[in-house]
């Protein structure tokens, strides 16, 4: 277990978890939209996928 010397370095690796969970949920939730656009045979664009989107 690494040894957390401030409380601030604590929220700090929090807050870094937090931003990388909520940018895969965004991937996820990105890729379901493309699945479903896709089984109902609907045009899809990355709109609201990150990087992808314009």
């Amino acid at each position: 277990m690494p040894r957390v010397e401030t409380v601030r370095d604590l929220l700090s690796q929090t807050l870094g978890w937090r931003l990388a969970y909520e940018h895969c949920a965004a991937q996820v939730r990105c890729v379901a939209a493309w699945v479903q656009a896709a089984s109902v045979g609907q045009p899809w664009s990355p709109q609201g996928c990150g990087e992808e989107g314009e």
